[in-house]
């Protein structure tokens, strides 16, 4: 795979491993912008996507961690079905399946709501189903700054697993769109299109495209409208114009603008008591 510039050979490729690391965005041959990442379900050509959740996790704390340490429990919480092929040293199951992989995604924690919220970081390994060491961005040394309790609640995200954008008319935000001809298998990873000249996939039952119209998600999921209205709201969500008059149906050309949602979360510093963001070397 190229390094700089993504040639077409690069961009007609899906792998069920990633070849760059997750998050990744580089320019093609034209000009044009792409991110790499991975589908959470089959994705068809035109689809327009967004991060599968924000929230991957959204637990409490099970267990007490004292100031100085980095250790979280969840009981039950971080199952290699959630935490999916996250980044860190190849590791494997009994069965030959990736657990890990050095060019995962980056997995964060943080402790949002209830005692001692308003830390977290880069998840650093996967310790076990029930608790992963977290490198901690907001203290000196990457170490817990103030203790967990038991009513400490925390959310684990990532941003490079993606899948259709909801069925909400103008409101998902959009990181980019399938271009692929045989669209993405599910858990494969490929590069979308975040900005310059795709398609786009119009929802059959919502508004038609005009020239020049600025676009929003549709209200089928993975689908993109003409905005006619020019609310703040829509104009917030606009995800790419439209190039030509198109009724509410099939492909059509786009130029997508796209939010760079899909980038991949900092990872933590080689050396754990390094301040953040130190080295990844």
């Amino acid at each position: 795979m190229s390094n700089q510039i993504l040639t077409a050979q690069d961009l007609s490729l899906e792998s069920s491993a990633p070849l760059v690391q997750a998050g990744t965005i580089l320019n093609d041959y034209m000009g044009r912008t792409w991110a790499y990442v991975q589908a959470s379900e089959a994705l068809s050509q035109g689809d327009a996507l967004t991060p599968t959740s924000y929230a991957a996790i959204d637990a409490d704390v099970d267990a007490t961690a004292a100031a100085g340490t980095r250790r979280v429990t969840g009981t039950g919480d971080f199952t290699a079905a959630v935490l999916v092929d996250m980044a860190g040293p190849l590791v494997k199951d009994g069965s030959g399946n990736i657990l890990q992989t050095p060019d995962g995604h980056v997995y964060w924690l943080w402790v949002n709501a209830g005692a001692s919220q308003g830390q977290g970081g880069p998840i650093v390994q996967r310790v076990s189903d029930n608790a992963v060491d977290v490198y901690f961005v907001n203290s000196s040394d990457g170490a817990i700054a103030t203790g967990l309790t038991t009513s400490s609640d925390y959310v684990v995200l990532t941003t490079t697993r993606v899948d259709k954008a909801d069925a909400a008319a103008g409101t998902d935000t959009v990181g980019g769109f399938v271009q692929r001809q045989g669209g993405v298998t599910d858990e494969y990873w490929s590069w979308v299109l975040i900005k310059g000249w795709g398609v786009g996939s119009i929802d059959t039952s919502d508004t038609a495209i005009t020239a020049g119209e600025q676009l929003v998600t549709g209200t089928d999921d993975g689908t993109v409208q003409g905005v006619t209205t020019g609310t703040a709201a829509d104009l917030a969500h606009m995800i790419g114009v439209g190039t030509m008059d198109q009724d509410a149906d099939g492909l059509v050309p786009i130029y997508a603008n796209c939010a760079e949602i899909f980038r991949s979360l900092p990872k933590a510093p080689a050396s754990l008591s390094t301040a953040f963001p130190g080295s990844e070397i």
